[in-house]
């Protein structure tokens, strides 16, 4: 079976298997699990800041607070709601469990460009499917200018996915192939959903 085959039935399965809203946060945290730079000594854009929401396809949703810190984000793979530096462990349908465990969050304003650079990390990740696991890790960045109010904001989406499928059949196959280290390229729209005040 070709990998595109493989990679579409795993990743329905774990659409299929649905995560649930997370059954409690574990009390783990990380240290420097947030970094933000803005250039120049300037505030960060208020026009961010709220909770934005990919259109199409992509689960995306990433949360900014007024001094430009991401409180939380919504990834792409199982729709999982993360916060920085908090292992997230969920119930999925079906029996199992899924453990999300974020790396660093990095958010770079540029006052000159007018661009944004978010950087998330997920150091690791274990999801329990009827068939097997699926395990790995990902970094995902996004870059955009900002956007004027009431505007969509156009971003650059770049992903750098590593993910292992471990069945009885096959305990070790491993999903993304090795041009993936050069990441994933895609333009998606951010559409602002709530405001924070």
């Amino acid at each position: 079976m070709k990998y595109p085959h493989i990679c579409l039935i795993v990743m329905l399965l774990l659409t299929l298997s649905g995560c649930q809203p997370a059954a409690h946060q574990l009390k783990q945290t990380k240290e420097n699990a947030m970094t933000v730079i803005i250039e120049d000594g300037n505030d960060f854009p208020q026009v961010l800041v709220g909770t934005w929401k990919a259109q199409g396809k992509s689960d995306w949703e990433l949360t900014f607070e007024p001094d430009g810190k991401i409180s939380s984000v919504v990834i792409s793979l199982g729709k999982v709601k993360l916060k920085p530096g908090q292992v997230t462990e969920i119930p999925m349908k079906g029996g199992g469990k899924g453990i999300f465990e974020p790396g660093e969050f990095l958010v770079h304003y540029s006052s000159v460009s007018k661009e944004l650079l978010v950087k998330i990390n997920l150091d690791y990740f274990y999801t329990q499917l009827p068939g097997g696991v699926l395990e790995g890790k990902s970094t995902d960045v996004f870059v955009g200018k900002i956007p004027n109010k009431g505007q969509l904001w156009q971003v650059e989406w770049t992903s750098f996915p590593h993910y292992i499928a471990r069945t009885k059949t096959n305990p070790n196959f491993k999903l993304t192939k090795d041009e993936y280290e050069r990441g994933l390229l895609k333009t998606i729209s951010f559409e602002k959903v709530i405001n924070n005040k």
